[in-house]
Parts: C-alpha cells; structure tokens; sequence
C-alpha cells in the first residue's frame, strides 16, 4: 500500500505523471487522510 499526502498542494501532484499511477491495481482516493484511512481499515477488519 502507497499512501501519499499533499495537504494543500493537490495541483502540483496531479499534474506530474508518477509510474505508480499506472499500476493494474492502484487508485486516487480523495477526502480527508485520517478519515478515510481508518474507514479503509475498518471495512478490512
């Protein structure tokens, strides 16, 4: 698992082409970090 934060530089990260971006299984997740990590972690458990 990739996690990568860009607390208020959203612009900059969008525009760059990353390798990991283009994995079969990777996804953009959006909304708050905290937040949306432990509702990852929740639903797994």
């Amino acid at each position: 698992m990739l996690v990568r934060g860009h607390a208020g530089q959203a612009h900059a990260s969008i525009s760059r082409d990353r390798a990991q971006s283009y994995l079969d299984k990777t996804m953009m997740v959006f909304g708050d970090a905290k937040k949306v990590i432990e509702g990852m972690v929740t639903a797994v458990d």
